[in-house]
This record gives structure tokens, sequence and C-alpha cells, in this order.
């Protein structure tokens, strides 16, 4: 017969020194010494064991301050269009796809897809009340309990059909800077704005007929200029991802590292012993691999939210007991955040460029311990009401209009003098991406 497995080997419950041994680190889940660090000392007869706790002092919700006050805000793509005197049929083709042929060259922005992928800090897909109640409906995949689908089942089918339906239509909101960059677009090729404007439907344009002979040396121009924008390296979301804009994860970061050196210069954190039971605490390297741990048994079956402080229990690459900010949600189907630590460790990312090296790491929710005060969310919703900072949106729609001027072009002028008078002229690069743009 073939070994045994000895994950599936019968054993008998282990004691409270076998669970605990001496010197063995944990982390306190529950109490107020909740998200601490500690050493065990050794066990009772009154079944609680005995931990040298490493104290940190009470903090504040900067996570969830920090995640509540610095956003982005947005606009229609019909008031961005208005904003650039344009026609918003082509604005929606410049932020998403713009094919010309021959060679399908793609000289759109790429700012959304098709498939509702969006740029952090350009472009989101509009929100409405359904999507919100989906997103308490969907808020039970981050809870404990049995999370298999009996296919066929009702819960399934309802579901599918649901999220199947490719006749959706798709609204599309823009940031100030998005439309700055449109701004920008329009002023360094002016002439592909006007040959656009001609025949705003049109799925491919002929490079030659738009721009002349020299239409492949003018759109290879106009590809290169795209390559040097911001947006061009940065990655695309999917739209079940709610993250951070980068200005708040830096400022989480920074936040994190003015407490961390508080906490060394005044020699804050400190040592107390204390009996826990054995419920309340959770040993470095007692979850393999193989094992599932559920959320509810120490998160209180709390899904994640943007600027909850963390501590890690059994994360893979990252310290055990490291604290950290959530800075960005995916998929609940997935179950993973995204995490900015206090400090840097191996193995840390940048998190595709969103913050320092060596400080981020994709995390499974299950795997950490959520730190945040239950009180937390009240304390910020105070400092920051809802609604706050709609008022922002016109003074810089403002700004945009009086630092962003729209160059004039005639609709005769349509040669591609200028635009072939620029610098080098790299070598065109198919783009295999969907034809059509979404609305908006």
């Amino acid at each position: 017969s073939p070994a045994p497995d000895p994950r599936f080997i019968e054993r008998g419950s282990l004691s409270l020194k076998e669970r605990f041994p001496v010197k063995s680190r944990v982390v306190l889940t529950k109490g107020k010494y909740r998200g601490c660090i500690g050493t065990v000392l050794g066990t009772d007869n009154s079944d609680k064991v005995g931990v040298k706790v490493q104290v940190i002092p009470p903090e504040p919700p900067f996570g969830l301050a920090i995640a509540r006050g610095v956003q982005e805000s947005y606009i229609s793509s019909n008031d961005a269009a208005k904003v650039l005197r344009m026609d918003p049929r082509i604005f929606g083709r410049v932020t998403g796809n713009l094919f010309f042929s021959p060679g399908k060259y793609d000289l759109g922005l790429n700012l959304k897809y098709k498939d509702k992928r969006y740029v952090l800090g350009y472009t989101r897909v509009k929100k409405n009340p359904s999507d919100q109640r989906n997103k308490k409906k969907n808020a039970n995949a981050w809870l404990a309990g049995d999370t298999v689908l009996v296919v066929g089942s009702k819960r399934m089918s309802n579901s599918d059909m649901s999220d199947s339906s490719g006749d959706e239509k798709v609204f599309w909101e823009y940031t100030p800077k998005a439309v700055r960059l449109v701004a920008a677009y329009k002023n360094a090729f002016p002439n592909l704005f006007a040959a656009i404007s001609k025949a705003p439907d049109e799925r491919f344009y002929d490079a030659k007929r738009v721009f002349g002979p020299k239409g492949d040396e003018v759109c290879a121009k106009v590809l290169e200029w795209l390559k040097s924008v911001e947006t061009a390296a940065m990655p695309r979301l999917p739209q079940t991802t709610d993250a951070m804009p980068v200005a708040a994860v830096h400022a989480v970061q920074r936040a994190a590292d003015v407490r961390s050196s508080t906490l060394e210069k005044d020699n804050a954190v400190k040592e107390s012993n204390v009996k826990v039971p054995p419920a309340a605490l959770y040993r470095e390297a007692s979850t393999a691999a193989t094992d599932v741990l559920l959320a509810s048994e120490h998160s209180v079956s709390a899904p994640p939210e943007l600027g909850d402080r963390v501590a890690n229990l059994c994360a893979s690459g990252v310290p055990f007991g490291a604290r950290g900010t959530v800075v960005a949600i995916h998929d609940p189907a997935e179950g993973c955040v995204e995490v900015v630590m206090d400090e840097e460790f191996i193995g840390g990312s940048t998190l595709q460029g969103t913050c320092a090296n060596f400080r981020g790491k994709l995390c499974v929710w299950n795997h950490l311990l959520k730190i945040s005060a239950a009180d937390s969310k009240g304390i910020v919703d105070n400092m920051f009401p809802a609604g706050a900072g709609k008022a922002v949106v016109h003074q810089l729609m403002q700004d945009i209009q009086q630092t962003e001027p729209v160059q004039e072009t005639s609709d005769g002028d349509v040669a591609s003098a200028e635009v072939a008078n620029q610098d080098e002229t790299p070598e065109p690069t198919p783009q295999k991406q969907s034809t059509a743009a979404a609305p908006g």
C-alpha cells in the first residue's frame, strides 16, 4: 500500500503545553492587547497561558482617516468633454481604444476597457445604488463558513445570469488628471483630433487618408508620445478592485514612519506579564500551508476596509506580527488584500509602484488580524462627514480651463506637417485590444 499521508493520520488532542511551548512567539488576538506580540512563559492549571507581551500604545485610526480624507474627485464624461469643448464621442474614443490601419496602431490613451478595467487615479466605472447593494451582498464572501457553491444551485444560477449580461451599459467617470491628459494629447496632436472629429463613429481610421502619405510615420510618433505619459506604465485594475489613490498610499506610509519613529524615540513599547486564555492567542507557525484559516477565528468575521490596520499572522513572506495598513481590496471571491507594512522586510514589493520598495505585499485576508478599534470608523466619520469635498470638483475644472487652454484647429487643417516634424520615429508595435470603447 502507498505511504500514508501524514496530514490524515489521526492523532489525539494536544495538551496546552504542547500547543504553546515555552519561549514560542504568539500574537494576542483578543482584548486590549489585540495585535501585540508576546513570548510564552508557561502554562498553569487554570487553562491559561502566561505571556510576556510587548505592549504597544493604542494608535489613532490614521489609515481609515487617510482613506476617507485623501480621495480623487470624479466628473462625468459629458462634463469632461464640455470642459475641453469636445464632442463627448471623441472624448470617449480617445480615452479608450483608437485604432489606425494599416498596422493596427492603437492611439487611444487606454484609460478604460470594455471589460471594465480602469486606471487608478484617472478613471472609474460610475457607481450606482444596485452596485452598493451587491457590495453588501458580496461582503458575505469574507465571512467564515462553508464557501462551497453547488453546481446548478439557485444561488449560482442567479449570480451567473446577472453577471453574464453583455448588454449592460457602462458609464465612466474621470478625474481632473484624466482631463488634463486628454488636453495635453490634443495640444500635442491637434490634427489627429481634427481628423477623428469628422468621423467619430469609425471603428478603424486609415492613417494615410488622415495624415497623408507619411501616415505610418505619424502614427509611430503619436505612439511614442503615448508611451512617454505616466499612464502607459500604470497597471490596469479590474472593477472588482477597490484601491486607495497613490497619494493616499504615500500618506499612509509617511504616517506609519512617523509613528514608528515616535514609538522608538519615546521608548513607548513596554513589557507586561499577563495570563491569557488559549483562544485569544495565535502561535507562530501553527498554521500549515494546507490548513484553512477562517476569518471569524481572529477577525470577528469583519470584511476588510481601505485603511484598516492589520497585524500579520501567517501571510507568506511577511514577518510574524508585523503591522501594516490595507491599501487595496480585491474581488471577495479571491479573498486578497494589498497591505503597506510599517517597516521594510525582505520579500516586500512596491505594489506596482504605489509604495516604497520592500514595504508592500499581497496577502490573503484570512491570514491577517484586523486590529482597527471597533469605534475607529465612527471617529473617522465625525472627522470627514459623508459628501465632504464635492465642491472641490467645480474649482478643479475651472483650474483646468485656465491652465490647459484648448487649441482650436480648423476642420480643413488635416495635414500632418506639424505632427510629422516632431522627434524620433519608433518602430510600430501592433496592439491586440478590443476595437470598441465602452460608452462614456
